[in-house]
């Protein structure tokens, strides 16, 4: 496998061995090692279908794995003994955002924010009003506060769903293609935001099939296929000649596997 360990910026802060889910006959997740560093922004890669989106839900638990073992603070534990106190900080440790936004449709944006503050960290509404309206601020949707997530444009909306998993101030940010569901002109908007954020430090795990945008944000990518990790690695090693062969085959339909 291609992985160079000075690819790391520091000790793991979220580390999980063997993964391993089948829906059925299916093998979705096959023995897949994973474990990511603080500061550290990951982008992962690889065709349809070949597990992306079920890794990054199951490092806070979203899908439950059939096997494996999950280490945050020191704490090791196989899925089978996860507790409901080591599975509460795996989730406060971890904001997700989703592909198709997930917002409630029934609440303005400010409320889709300050709900889950109140709600699921205890603020109060003075509290958590003023968290919201930061991070919408951080996302450049301060004027949206009154709007509904119907009166958004697509890219709008998922901006709003990275600002209501910031306000819950995680230290990993887990985004699930976060521009598949977006028209063409709208992906430029959330990727600028996500791009701000690595600048700003921010730990991430972004499932993309932009390309570019991994190549030039990411410190380490990570190429799966049928359920497997085949290789990761720095960009400029992933995105050359010195790649496996299957995943210059697939960067061949970006013509991007030479820098």
């Amino acid at each position: 496998m291609l992985y160079e360990s000075n690819d790391l910026k520091s000790v793991p802060i979220l580390k999980v061995t063997g993964l391993t889910k089948r829906y059925g006959q299916l093998t979705v997740l096959d023995q897949v090692d994973f474990e990511l560093s603080k500061g550290e922004v990951v982008a992962i890669i690889g065709p349809s279908g070949s597990g992306k989106s079920t890794l990054i839900k199951s490092l806070n638990l979203l899908v439950k794995p059939d096997a494996g073992t999950y280490e945050i603070e020191g704490t090791s534990l196989t899925i089978q003994k996860i507790t409901k106190a080591f599975q509460k900080s795996l989730v406060e440790k971890t904001g997700m955002v989703f592909q198709n936004f997930g917002l409630f449709s029934h609440l303005t944006v400010l409320k889709n924010l300050t709900l889950p503050l109140v709600k699921a960290k205890g603020l109060s509404e003075k509290e958590a009003d003023h968290r919201a309206k930061n991070v919408l601020q951080q996302v450049g949707l301060e004027d949206k506060l009154a709007s509904f997530p119907h009166q958004l444009s697509g890219g709008q909306q998922q901006r709003v769903g990275i600002a209501r998993a910031l306000a819950l101030e995680p230290e990993v940010l887990l985004l699930d293609e976060p521009t598949s569901a977006l028209d063409p002109e709208r992906v430029g908007e959330v990727l600028e935001v996500i791009k701000a954020l690595s600048r700003q430090g921010f730990t991430m795990v972004v499932v993309t099939h932009e390309m570019q945008f991994a190549k030039k944000v990411a410190d380490r990518i990570v190429f799966m296929d049928e359920g497997k990790i085949i290789t990761q690695g720095a960009p400029e090693t992933i995105f050359s000649n010195h790649a496996p062969e299957r995943v210059k085959q697939f960067l061949n339909r970006f013509n991007l596997y030479t820098i």
